[in-house]
């Protein structure tokens, strides 16, 4: 495992899969298992709300669970046939012969705007997508290039 700033490639010994998540995934796990450890009493003593405040309750516990889970596991993962992206909302796959390497460019990510680098997926054909998933401050250019090369280095073998 290389640990270069809040970002660890992870080679996965069974099924020969490299992941790379972020310190970004910290939040989501706490938040949503926070909420979710919250609302369990709830579902013992409804007070006034009834039945329906116990339906709601096992919604909110539900669903909080499953966004920590999914909090979890996102992150930007490289298997034997393919490369995937998974984020809080959705799962993005490609085939890993479409997939020609990665490099971290700058840009601007969030809703603020912040001067971030980030990842962006280089296609056989030319065309490019960018991974807000997976970004860096500018200070640690060295870093995002260490996690790059990596990330290349698995793509390659």
């Amino acid at each position: 495992m290389r640990q270069s700033g809040h970002y660890a490639l992870r080679p996965m010994r069974a099924t020969s899969q490299y992941r790379v998540r972020g310190a970004a995934n910290v939040p989501g796990v706490v938040f949503f298992g926070f909420v979710a450890l919250l609302e369990i009493p709830s579902l013992w003593s409804p007070g006034k709300g009834g039945a329906i405040s116990i339906v709601m309750a096992a919604l909110i516990v539900a669903a909080c669970f499953a966004l920590t889970i999914r909090s979890f596991r996102s992150g930007l993962q490289i298997s034997s046939n393919e490369v995937i992206c998974r984020d809080l909302l959705r799962t993005t796959r490609w085939p890993r012969s479409t997939v020609t390497r990665f490099e971290p460019r700058p840009g601007r990510h969030g809703a603020v705007g912040y001067r971030r680098l980030l990842l962006w997926i280089i296609f056989t054909g030319g065309n490019e997508k960018r991974l807000g998933l997976v970004n860096w401050s500018p200070k640690s250019e060295i870093k995002a290039t260490l996690i790059v090369s990596d990330l290349n280095r698995a793509l390659d073998s």
